[in-house]
């Protein structure tokens, strides 16, 4: 079965569109995926590492480890843990300080401080640890709105460029 001229040049045009507009729309997303969990990782270790110095002056000043993290703002979904002679006091009971990731805490000990991405109870997460002068300090933000709007904004560019790629036919 051939197609004529006027069918080919259609088909050529909405397969050009299919394939601008799918590449407009990868670019698109990496960019904002890149630049919002940038963002939200830049601002939980600015905010971490103030909580951080809060809590290890309130430790410093005599302050129980559970009055220290009671001084910490509520902000957003974050849970600050604190580990003082090997006993953990939390905030929350969201993340429980047995699933941290391994490693974290070591670096951090032996670094002063150390973040990572994690999976926590199949969630994501952005964990910070920092060495305290007596103590280590934690704190767990979770990434699961970013995800769900990822997801949302990856569904809605697939049905953008399908769109485009139907309209150029």
């Amino acid at each position: 079965m051939r197609f004529g001229l006027r069918t080919r040049v259609a088909i050529a045009f909405g397969v050009l569109s299919l394939v601008i507009a799918a590449a407009v729309s990868i670019a698109t997303y990496a960019f904002a995926s890149y630049y919002l969990l940038n963002q939200r990782e830049s601002a939980a270790l600015t905010r971490a590492l103030l909580d951080s110095r809060a809590v290890d002056a309130s430790l410093a000043a005599g302050a129980t480890p559970t009055e220290a993290l009671e001084q910490i703002p509520s902000v957003g979904q974050s849970q600050a843990l604190v580990q003082v002679t090997g006993t953990w006091y939390t905030a929350g009971v969201t993340v429980p300080p047995d699933a941290l990731p391994e490693g974290l805490l070591d670096l951090a000990a032996a670094e002063g401080g150390a973040q990572q991405r994690a999976e926590i109870g199949g969630e994501p997460y952005f964990v910070v640890a920092v060495q305290l002068t007596d103590a280590m300090y934690v704190e767990v933000f979770s990434l699961q709105d970013l995800d769900q709007t990822m997801t949302i904004g990856a569904w809605v560019l697939a049905a953008q460029t399908v769109a485009a790629g139907l309209i150029g036919v």
